[in-house]
């Protein structure tokens, strides 16, 4: 896996985000806009982990610490399909929880992972997220403005992320965002899963 930096993240979720989308498209040039579609592996203890399918890989990601409403997050395993059962028995297994799991194959495909494994245990569960991302740079910062499909339900995000906390700090009052929670994908998904509750005083997380 190339090293890839961690980094400073804040990601909020809303039905509409109307002036900071507007916000983010008035001084700044879309750099990139992309399609993919992605399967997120998920449990109700999985805090500190993102886990998903995406472009024939498994890729986890390992949330390092939380710091003045950011979250630090940073590559932490990547895989291609077929993937061997040691790379799940030590990388997918512990982040969901599920260490415990008798593996039978020496490597599985994408679809036996999600009949054999998820499929067979009541405490794991799988999202299929449509995701199409515009992506815009703003001196050190990056952010990201999505339209999301989470089975079917849709939703929108925006995301601004640095090597450098203050550059995310500045950022997220120059569009508007310091009122909204900051919630990454797995915890949004368990949410409009019904796997846990969205929270009274996230007001903007369902919409205004």
């Amino acid at each position: 896996m190339s090293e890839t930096p961690a980094r400073f993240e804040f990601r909020a979720f809303a039905q509409s985000f109307g002036r900071v989308v507007d916000s983010m498209r008035g001084d700044r040039i879309c750099s990139q806009i992309s399609e993919s579609a992605e399967t997120y592996l998920l449990s109700r203890p999985m805090q500190g982990h993102n886990i998903k399918h995406r472009d024939g890989r498994i890729e986890v990601k390992r949330l390092l610490d939380r710091t003045d409403r950011l979250e630090r997050w940073a590559p932490a395993a990547e895989a291609s399909f077929p993937v061997a059962r040691e790379f799940l028995e030590s990388e997918v297994l512990p982040a969901l929880g599920a260490a415990g799991f008798e593996l039978s194959r020496a490597s599985y495909s994408s679809d036996q992972i999600l009949e054999e494994i998820v499929g067979a245990s009541r405490d794991l569960w799988q999202a299929r997220v449509f995701k199409r991302r515009f992506r815009f740079t703003a001196g050190r910062c990056l952010s990201e403005f999505d339209e999301v499909l989470v089975n079917g339900a849709a939703i929108q995000s925006v995301a601004v992320e640095s090597a450098e906390k203050q550059d995310v700090l500045a950022m997220l009052d120059r569009l508007g965002l310091t009122d909204y929670e900051n919630v990454n994908y797995p915890c949004v998904i368990r949410r409009i899963m019904g796997l846990e509750p969205w929270p009274r005083e996230a007001k903007h997380a369902a919409g205004d």
